[in-house]
């Protein structure tokens, strides 16, 4: 069985995950105390015993989704041993993703991704911009319609999620001009500041490049080996070669928008027996069975899918 592993981003976190994992297993246990030995505070009490606001903040929030989804993936290997044909990060999963095909070692990851998260965190305190999701318009609509709004001011498609959701993001003072204009067409405009799990700032837009030259800088000590096997990034919709590629498309990620649709379709001509989302949740599964119900996507963890996955496994 030839299968993909999907990586989800931010806004997987959840109070409580992963421990079932945690609890019975102490490889699992190991990797969420090496993640708060470098974080210098107990990153599994926040998650187990913590409250979801301080949880969704997001210095804490990325270093919590990505030691879940290595654990996830840790334990995964342990049950199937079989390593995925191609891997995909959504944003902050791309990280996961590097991580788990061997490209960064784990606590290198987890240090760096404290520091990217605090400079994005930064970007939310100091109000830099709106972001939030359109839903029920196509993309083409869409972009002509931002097109056209940029001449009063700044506002893009951030991420491309599914065929019917994208993320946006812009100046502060066009969200409402924004929300107008969606209704007017049909469609709806979810603010990110109304979603618990979320954060407000114009992450993956050109308004983050005012913190590029300090992310360069973050990203000058860190090294990148080849991955175990393909990792597509979306980024540039391009599987990564090199490690040497590795670091510029991480700088590039921070005011980029997310080609997570364009991916998904390229990697569903290939014919894929299944699709694992291997994160917190099962966000990921169900933007990708929004846009084909008859993939087989399954979600490591839902414990009521397990069994589904079992026999995969053994075809």
């Amino acid at each position: 069985m030839n299968y993909a592993m999907l990586f989800p981003g931010q806004g997987s976190q959840y109070l409580h995950m992963c421990h079932g994992l945690y609890v019975k297993s102490g490889e699992i246990r190991k990797i969420f105390k090496t993640s708060s030995e470098i974080l210098g505070y107990d990153l599994w009490k926040m998650i187990d015993n913590g409250d979801l606001s301080t949880l969704t903040r997001t210095q804490n929030a990325q270093p919590a989704v990505l030691t879940a989804s290595y654990a996830l993936y840790t334990d995964f290997m342990i049950k199937y041993e079989k390593e995925p044909e191609i891997v995909v990060g959504h944003s902050l999963g791309e990280i996961s993703a590097l991580v788990c095909t061997g490209s960064i070692p784990f606590d290198t990851a987890v240090a760096f991704v404290r520091k990217r998260s605090e400079l994005m965190e930064h970007a939310f305190r100091e109000k830099l911009g709106f972001s939030g999701i359109v839903t029920d318009m196509e993309q083409e609509p869409l972009e002509k319609t931002l097109l056209e709004m940029n001449a009063e001011g700044y506002v893009a498609i951030t991420g491309y999620n599914s065929p019917n959701q994208f993320m946006v993001a812009g100046n502060k003072e066009m969200e409402k001009k924004l929300d107008d204009k969606i209704e007017s067409l049909g469609g709806q405009y979810i603010p990110y500041r109304m979603i618990p799990m979320k954060v407000s700032a114009p992450y993956h837009s050109k308004l983050m490049n005012i913190y590029r030259e300090d992310f360069s800088k973050m990203i000058e000590g860190v090294e990148f080996s080849v991955p175990n096997f393909p990792v597509f990034s979306t980024v540039n919709g391009k599987i990564l070669q090199t490690s040497s590629e590795i670091s510029q498309l991480l700088i590039d990620q921070m005011s980029s928008p997310i080609l997570w649709n364009q991916v998904i379709e390229e990697m569903v001509n290939k014919n894929y027996d299944a699709y694992i989302d291997i994160g917190p949740n099962k966000i990921i599964k169900n933007l990708i069975k929004e846009k084909i119900k008859t993939l087989h996507v399954f979600a490591a963890d839902n414990s009521d899918e397990e069994e589904k996955i079992v026999s995969l496994f053994k075809k």
